[in-house]
């Protein structure tokens, strides 16, 4: 319960709060959106890249990230998935928010250019974690297969079950994502977070 409310908190806040109180926890995981102040925003399509800092123990703290959000259900069966990319190291974190309940039938997260399928990946197992994380060479491939699409519309679509029971299939146009990657790389780098 408490993953489905942290979600839910996250995306009132992501749609109902002001551009300079962004979407954010602090180190112990508490949402504290005024304390962030945002230093770039951009939108590429319905990608967004966002930088933003903040003063943790009397330091400057800034990250940046790109976000997708999609509220695919209102209320009342609210419900929604998400994915926010961020630096780490020389490469990235990618969490992939789907709500606790929701379930796939394999492989049915997958990057799609044209006809063909250039990235799958199933779901299953991270949930059963209750995270659903991917880093290093998995993040990259995941990350380099939305940039380096070719067709006009690519997109990356979620197959899935939800936590209501109601089949759903979400197609999400990533066209513009290659332009999202590049200014968060640039805005990331500006600031030191890739290293």
């Amino acid at each position: 319960m408490k993953k489905l409310v942290t979600i839910t908190s996250l995306l009132s806040v992501i749609f109902f709060a002001p551009l300079h109180t962004a979407f954010a926890t602090d180190a112990d995981g508490n949402d504290t959106p005024g304390d962030w102040v945002v230093t770039h925003y951009k939108p590429y399509g319905l990608w967004d890249t966002i930088c933003d800092k903040a003063i943790r123990k009397g330091k400057k703290v800034e990250r940046c990230y790109i976000r997708y959000v999609d509220v695919f259900s209102p209320a009342p069966k609210f419900a929604a998935q998400y994915v926010f990319i961020e630096p780490q190291g020389q490469g990235y974190k990618v969490e992939f928010g789907i709500e606790p309940g929701t379930t796939f039938n394999g492989a049915s997260l997958m990057v799609q250019d044209g006809e063909k399928i250039v990235w799958d990946y199933n779901p299953n197992d991270c949930l059963e974690r209750g995270e659903c994380f991917l880093t290093g060479n998995d993040a990259d491939i995941f990350i380099q297969s939305m940039a380096d699409t070719k067709s006009s519309e690519p997109i990356l679509v979620s197959d899935f079950n939800d936590r209501h029971g109601t089949d759903q299939v979400l197609q999400w146009g990533i066209s513009k994502f290659a332009d999202a990657l590049e200014d968060f790389q640039n805005e990331s780098d500006k600031r030191g977070l890739r290293n």
